[in-house]
């Protein structure tokens, strides 16, 4: 896999572009569908939104740290890291 050097500039504008599609798709949810289950019926999308921001806070503070730096839970098996997540 090959990737393309980008600026800064062009990497926050990437980033807040996909903010703003974030944004609308969560605008575009109705209260109720929040509760929804979805992926066989193991989480709903409030449980989905939880696990995104979890995840995003990790990669803050990488690129605070400009390191490979974060949650022991990076440590442990995909599954336990996401109940985890689930359970915060």
């Amino acid at each position: 896999m090959s990737y393309e050097a980008v600026t800064v500039q062009e990497f926050l504008d990437r980033v807040h572009e996909a903010y703003v599609t974030w944004l609308r798709i969560l605008e575009d949810l109705e209260p109720s569908q929040f509760e929804q289950s979805i992926l066989a019926g193991k989480r709903n999308v409030k449980d989905i939104i939880a696990h995104i921001t979890w995840h995003e806070a990790q990669m803050v503070k990488v690129m605070e740290a400009r390191a490979l730096v974060g949650s022991d839970w990076w440590e442990l098996p995909t599954d336990e890291r996401n109940a985890n997540i689930h359970e915060e």
